[in-house]
């Protein structure tokens, strides 16, 4: 059970590395604020954090578990998707219900709206469902690439 709790401290872990290296990438590119140009900034920082996140998560994955690490590897990345994604949308969905910067509830979308314009440039609806696909093949390619070419998968941590 601990290999459960230590990969979802790892993808959280790798989440807020990648949002600050995203961030501070768009700042060193641009130079402006990132709500000045949403579609650069969100194209970014949205990268960064599929790529980095999964990555680290599909790495550690492949070094912990012995067998059937493609499989774990699905597994614990599906529900570290889905528990960024509704964690998200309920901080924005918390905020839109408490009225917060004036934002109504009007429809379903109203909170990933509310984030979007927000906080983050990134967190639209098509990056709820393709990236989450996208981060899926990521963290399954870097799991089967430390048991395929690791020379310690062999061996738990």
């Amino acid at each position: 059970m601990w290999k459960y709790f230590s990969s979802a401290f790892v993808s959280m872990v790798a989440y807020v590395i990648a949002i600050i290296s995203g961030f501070s990438l768009y700042n060193i590119i641009y130079e402006v604020p990132f709500d000045l140009n949403r579609p650069a900034s969100g194209i970014i920082i949205g990268s960064v954090v599929v790529i980095i996140t999964y990555v680290m998560l599909g790495v550690f994955i492949g070094f912990i578990f012995k067998k059937e690490q493609v499989k774990y590897s699905f597994l614990i990345g599906l529900l570290v998707v889905i528990g960024e994604r509704v964690s998200l949308y309920f901080i924005g969905w918390n905020f839109v219900k408490t009225r917060v910067d004036g934002w109504s509830y009007e429809s379903i979308l109203s909170p990933v709206q509310f984030v979007w314009a927000e906080a983050l440039p990134y967190f639209t609806p098509f990056y709820i469902v393709m990236a989450g696909i996208c981060s899926l093949l990521v963290c399954m390619i870097s799991t089967w690439g430390i048991g395929r070419f690791s020379t310690f998968s062999d061996k738990t941590i």
